[in-house]
């Protein structure tokens, strides 16, 4: 404890780390700062390529039932271009996930 019972670092350890060239934001050249950076921008994928990949299935299983119940093109329509979405989707996933 520092010096009449104040919280903080004790005396002198700012001085010692200015002397050794060292700053409050020395992240950048931190490998722990970049793994841990890393980490959270994979996870992140990993969250949400599998949901929005799983969820827009549904969505397209109810286009192509409503384009064959009905025989509206415009179903067919968004089935093909969310298809084509869900593909790009599922790519990116599984490239993250690999």
């Amino acid at each position: 404890m520092a010096e009449g019972g104040r919280g903080g670092p004790e005396p002198g350890v700012e001085d010692r780390l200015r002397s050794e060239g060292a700053t409050r934001n020395s992240n950048l050249s931190d490998p722990a700062f970049w793994s841990r950076f890393q980490f959270g921008f994979t996870l992140t994928y990993h969250y949400l390529f599998p949901q929005l990949t799983m969820g827009l299935a549904w969505f397209l299983v109810y286009w192509k039932w409503r384009a064959l119940k009905t025989g509206d093109e415009k179903y067919n329509q968004a089935v093909r271009f969310w298809a084509k979405i869900f593909g790009l989707n599922f790519a990116v996933g599984a490239s993250a996930v690999g």
